[in-house]
């Protein structure tokens, strides 16, 4: 799992990683969402944006604001975009996780069906 909470994050991915453009674009859309000309975006007040990896599905997570298992998350809502999923886990009204999953084998049957659930909405 990594964490990014801002663009200068995209320097743990090499620029050839198959998530660079969707984890590029999707750290744009959160600061302009957030950002204005008195107030910048702050990851730590608005939110940030984290890349799930095969790896990540064995275990539970184990973020600051979000402990527990996947299959538990309350998501708010969730698109599809160049391969990945991206849902949305809302904090509070001011506060968000993007999280971007492949849309790969490796996700769990009970994650596919919650995360599809969510794409028909």
């Amino acid at each position: 799992m990594l964490i990014f909470k801002s663009i200068n994050y995209l320097d743990q991915l090499s620029t050839e990683h198959p998530a660079y453009t969707a984890l590029s674009q999707a750290i744009t859309q959160l600061v302009d969402a957030y950002a204005t000309p008195t107030h910048p975006f702050v990851a730590d007040e608005h939110g940030y944006i984290v890349l799930v990896e095969a790896s990540d599905m064995d275990s539970p997570l184990e973020l600051p604001e979000l402990k527990g298992h996947w299959i538990d998350v309350m998501w708010e809502g969730a698109f599809v975009s160049d391969g990945y999923i991206h849902a949305i886990y809302l904090v509070n009204n001011e506060f968000g996780i993007t999280f971007l999953i492949p849309d790969a084998e490796w996700l769990s049957s009970e994650l596919r069906k919650c995360l599809n659930a969510l794409l028909e909405r």
